[in-house]
């Protein structure tokens, strides 16, 4: 799992750490994910006192894909496409988020996908083409364009971390979606690690160790903002 190191470590911290499991592209196109991801955080809401936790500081971390579903679900936590399961045990429970750590969210996968097809890199765009069905879909689901179009959304804080060298989400595409969503009202951090590529930031090492401490720094700031 590429989130582990970190997970591991912020759970050594002291933070309740639960990961959710997500149907990738080959297993179920767009919204299904979705529908996943939001069932998980009102499911881990659900059970959070019994792991004494509390559900109102409920936050998500999620990395490349996973983060890029994370930030959409976190705008749209009541849109009905991604509601669509049913909690019984508790129907008041809503998917809103205290706030989002994306490590090289695909802000854009328009963009991405754009920039797959000039690296010749068919397994992305394979893996775009699988998520995104139909191919419209990719304009629905897009961060980027959701706050391009002007759409009524959440804007719970958030902490993007970016590779300089990611040539798969370029900065370039990460800073226009920083921008836009400051713009649209929203706080957030961003911050560029030096000669790390996609992955490179949670690799063993000084730069995955200034990332997870930026992490607990950040979770500390939005619980103190209770």
């Amino acid at each position: 799992m590429a989130n582990a190191p970190v997970d591991e470590r912020l759970a050594a911290s002291g933070i309740l750490v639960v990961v959710i499991d997500v149907r990738l592209a080959r297993e179920t196109p767009y919204p299904g994910s979705a529908a996943d991801v939001n069932y998980g955080v009102r499911w881990l809401k659900s059970k959070a006192r019994e792991w004494n936790g509390d559900p109102s500081t409920l936050g998500a971390l999620g990395s490349s894909s996973c983060s890029h579903v994370l930030e959409f679900c976190a705008m749209h936590p009541h849109d009905p496409r991604y509601t669509m399961y049913p909690l019984p045990e508790a129907p008041q429970l809503d998917a809103t988020l205290k706030y989002v750590i994306a490590r090289s969210p695909i802000s854009n996968p328009l963009a991405r996908y754009e920039q797959a097809q000039k690296m010749t890199r068919d397994t992305l765009i394979q893996n775009s083409a699988l998520y995104f069905r139909p191919w419209d879909s990719i304009i629905e689901g897009n961060p980027q364009l959701i706050l391009d179009r002007g759409e009524a959304v959440l804007m719970p804080p958030m902490f993007i971390l970016q590779g300089e060298l990611d040539d798969n989400v370029l900065p370039a595409m990460q800073e226009h979606f920083v921008a836009t969503y400051r713009a649209t009202g929203g706080g957030i951090n961003y911050e560029v690690f030096p000669g790390a590529q996609h992955r490179r930031i949670i690799q063993p090492g000084p730069q995955a160790d200034r990332a997870i401490d930026m992490i607990k720094t950040f979770i500390a700031r939005q619980l103190r903002a209770r």
